[in-house]
């Protein structure tokens, strides 16, 4: 309490200078209020310095409101409109917010930070009072974005912990990327067991294919290397890193040939995305000497096709067993909800996290029916 004494103490003292030198030098009385406003204001915050993670935890609390479709207004800032998932996302988000009669504003910034904070300003000078990105810059868009966050706009960060360690959202939407590959890699551990119940400890040679190219997918990564502590039967023969690679499908298959070629009796793949998966499945196919029976690829991301994929692994057409989907393939539902306060962040780490769940041969046409249907 003494510091913070001390700081008001030189805070009042420096505006109570910057004061006398205005009068000192001849300065007209809104110059002198400007100052001795400055100065109240300076004291006003000094003062609250100690209850400042109160004053912010209210704060958010009152942003965590309901508010009334008809006061809602929200704007959502994507990093372009040059995407199928992009537009999908804008299609799926008006169509929600006009069955509720909600006001709505959707740009892309064409891939460019400097366009995005440039239409996060018009947002809000708009008097937006919601405000989802998914960020072309994270730390680019960070002071744009705290400035939203202060005028009381509720900030919705869609990069997740990334997006939140900046200190500029109020909450952040994401997803667990170590759980998205954990639950990939426990679906490989369970099918070793299923088909090969009576093989040694170390005897079945997995290949990884990863792809840690920024912070969130090297967790991503962390967990598809977690088979051997899930199955003691599995030992990593060889990791396949596709991180800084442009074209990923050739590259994967390029990879593929040479696993076909160095490794000849790998049971096991696990791979950083469903579209990995696929290219890697079509070499094992077309390969003479693989017995599509004998492998297992497990994959992170749901496609229609993979889950088509794993539809003909029951007659051995293709070796995808499994994939690890989000709880919902609609994620303007996701953002949706957390604009309208009917989806809430955890209140300790201020993240929303969607949840994640296995695909396989078990489960797959139930899902594919949810999803073409619009409940998942």
């Amino acid at each position: 309490m003494k510091k913070g004494m001390k700081r008001l103490t030189a805070c009042i003292m420096a505006a109570a200078m910057a004061l006398t030198a205005l009068t000192g030098c001849g300065a007209s009385t809104s110059e002198t209020t400007a100052a001795a406003t400055e100065a109240a204001k300076v004291e006003e915050t000094t003062v609250s310095t100690e209850q400042a993670p109160e004053v912010a935890a209210k704060t958010l609390a009152e942003k965590l409101e309901v508010v009334p479709d008809d006061e809602l207004y929200i704007g959502c800032s994507l990093t372009t409109m040059a995407d199928e998932y992009m537009i999908t996302f804008q299609e799926n988000f008006e169509k929600l917010a006009d069955a509720r009669g909600i006001k709505y504003i959707i740009q892309g910034a064409d891939s460019s930070a400097i366009t995005q904070v440039e239409q996060i300003e018009n947002m809000i000078t708009m008097g937006v009072n919601v405000l989802f990105l998914w960020a072309v810059d994270v730390e680019g868009t960070a002071d744009v974005l705290k400035k939203a966050k202060d005028a009381g706009i509720y900030v919705i960060h869609g990069d997740g912990d990334v997006g939140y360690a900046t200190g500029a959202a109020d909450v952040a939407c994401g997803v667990d990327q170590y759980q998205y590959g954990y639950v990939a890699t426990e679906m490989a551990a369970e099918w070793i067991e299923a088909n090969y119940p009576d093989a040694e400890d170390g005897s079945i040679e997995v290949c990884i294919y990863s792809n840690p190219s920024s912070t969130k997918f090297e967790a991503r990564q962390r967990a598809l290397l977690e088979i051997e502590n899930l199955s003691s039967k599995a030992k990593i023969v060889e990791e396949y890193n596709l991180a800084g690679e442009t074209n990923l499908q050739p590259k994967c298959q390029e990879y593929a040939d040479m696993m076909v070629a160095n490794h000849p009796n790998v049971k096991v793949i696990i791979c950083h995305s469903t579209s990995f998966g696929m290219a890697i499945d079509e070499v094992l196919q077309r390969s003479p000497s693989i017995n599509p029976e004998e492998i297992g690829i497990f994959c992170v991301d749901w496609l229609e096709a993979g889950a088509e994929s794993i539809m003909k692994s029951a007659t051995n057409e293709s070796c995808i067993r499994g994939l690890s989907m989000l709880e919902t393939t609609n994620n303007a539902y996701v953002q949706f909800r957390l604009a309208t306060r009917e989806a809430l962040p955890d209140p300790e780490t201020g993240l929303y996290y969607q949840g994640v769940m296995p695909v396989t041969i078990e489960n797959v046409e139930d899902i594919m029916a949810k999803v073409a249907s619009g409940e998942l």
